[in-house]
């Protein structure tokens, strides 16, 4: 709060004055609100702000204004004019409130929703027809987006890939690395090299590109459904499992390489081929499944995933994916999600179900 006179001399700062703009009470008083003058608003806005207080009306605007040490800051304000008996403007009541806060908050939601977007546009919209398969996959946003995203990739008509990946962070940062690195995997894939190759290189171009610190976890699955078999590769991304039609796990498909775009000179593998049976469920996860928590702050973790994917594993794809979000959040209850939630499946069908394209949620 500060007082002026008719001719806008300053009278009096109260303390909040002094914390938000930097100027001492015997610094402020004497002089005109023109110290605090940005020079980033418009003279209409002045001229409107006198029209207004001098015609007798209260006036109530948003300007940026500058502290003493130089920093901007955004601020609304509320100037009321006091009266004399006679009826005659005396001096001049401005209120100020800092909305910088308010105003980095609402550049973060815009963020959000841009990264939010970004995110969506990764998802596959039409899933691939593979014959003897089904396929589905879905991401559960959390509030602060990160740069979860999945992917079903063909290269022939017998054989596709089915990727999953996590960059490390929240907003439109992770959500962009997430875009890039989609889109430099699937230049990559056509060569139709060894998975492993394909990792390596797509780290090299990572290294180049990401700040220190950033990087993104991958975990790519070949299905060949002429063989009926699976190949894989994983960049430090959380294990994947095989099941079988009764829900035990098979095969671990663990991380084979370290994380993308950390370092150069670290050679990737490719795991081991693995025979699927009619009724087996390929399951690919984010880490957000294991780490989200309940009001105890106890994690969803590994055996309950187990559990729900046993409790489901003779459904419809689709059904899966859906069954493993629905678990997941009601462990966690009220409990906000801080990391997204992806999950992806594959399932092998019997000859005697119809196989078909099955849309990703």
């Amino acid at each position: 709060v500060f007082i002026t006179d008719r001719s806008g001399v300053i009278e009096y700062v109260n303390p909040a004055f002094e914390r938000t703009t930097g100027y001492s009470s015997t610094e402020a008083v004497g002089k005109t609100p023109r110290i605090l003058k940005s020079g980033v608003q418009s003279t209409d806005y002045y001229d409107r702000l006198w029209r207004t207080v001098l015609g007798g009306q209260s006036f109530h605007g948003t300007l940026v204004n500058r502290t003493r040490a130089g920093a901007l800051y955004h601020a609304e304000q509320t100037i009321t004019p006091i009266t004399t008996v006679a009826g005659d403007i005396s001096h001049f009541v401005s209120i100020l409130r800092d909305m910088t806060d308010r105003r980095l908050i609402e550049e973060q939601e815009v963020e959000m929703r841009l990264a939010a977007s970004i995110q969506r546009r990764l998802l596959p919209h039409n899933t691939p027809r593979l014959k003897g398969w089904e396929l589905a996959g879905a991401v559960l946003p959390a509030l602060a987006t990160c740069g979860d995203y999945f992917d079903f990739i063909s290269v022939r008509d017998d054989r596709l890939y089915l990727v999953v990946a996590d960059a490390c962070g929240h907003g439109v940062g992770p959500a962009l690395i997430a875009v890039q690195t989609r889109a430099h995997f699937r230049s990559l894939i056509q060569a139709d090299v060894e998975l492993h190759q394909v990792l390596s290189d797509l780290n090299r171009i990572l290294v180049s590109d990401l700040d220190d610190g950033l990087f993104v976890t991958m975990a790519v699955v070949c299905v060949d459904a002429g063989a009926g078999s699976l190949m894989w590769a994983s960049a430090g991304h959380p294990t994947a499992y095989l099941f079988d039609a009764a829900g035990t796990v098979k095969t671990e498909l663990r991380s084979t390489g370290l994380p993308l775009g950390l370092m150069t000179g670290r050679p990737y593998t490719d795991g081991h081929r693995v025979t699927t049976a009619p009724g087996d469920v390929v399951l690919m996860i984010t880490d957000g499944f294991l780490e989200i928590e309940n009001a105890e702050g106890v994690e969803f973790g590994v055996e309950r995933l187990f559990e729900a994917a046993r409790a489901s594993v003779m459904l419809p794809a689709e059904d899966i994916v859906q069954r493993l979000l629905d678990a997941a959040r009601n462990f966690a209850g009220d409990q906000p999600q801080h990391d997204d939630l992806t999950a992806v499946v594959c399932r092998r069908i019997d000859h005697s179900e119809p196989d078909g394209e099955l849309p990703g949620l």
